[in-house]
């Protein structure tokens, strides 16, 4: 079931701003559960579109397209949240893509990082 929920731009970027700091600004042990999480993942995925639409509106110019994760700082908690993933032994190759994608979010990942964070997680044990 899905349900319909309209929100004003300001909302959105208020949502958008909570759930970026909650996965990527947060030193809680409990923010991993957020951060890896396919429907936190999933809300960021449907609202950023909006915030980088809007911004482009205001600040014109390409707004909002350094989505590439290797260009950004978010990129040491993901490297920090994969790290302090207990189960990593037990994923398969998929659940590992799947789960940095997920942490990730709303951030792309390009396949060599994806594949480098992997190969150096493995690694460390």
């Amino acid at each position: 079931m899905e349900t319909t929920i309209e929100f004003t731009n300001e909302e959105i970027r208020l949502l958008n701003s909570i759930l970026l700091y909650m996965k990527f600004e947060l030193e809680d042990e409990e923010a991993i559960k957020y951060a890896g999480s396919p429907y936190f993942a999933s809300v960021l995925n449907k609202i950023f579109p909006s915030i980088i639409q809007e911004g482009k509106k205001v600040f014109g110019g390409n707004y909002g397209e350094d989505l590439d994760l290797s260009t950004r700082p978010e990129l040491k908690k993901v490297k920090d949240y994969i790290k302090q993933t207990g189960s990593w032994r037990n994923l398969s190759y998929d659940e590992k893509i799947n789960y940095i994608q997920n942490l990730s979010a709303p951030y792309v990942v390009n396949s060599l990082l994806l594949h480098e964070l992997i190969a150096e997680r493995d690694q460390a044990g």
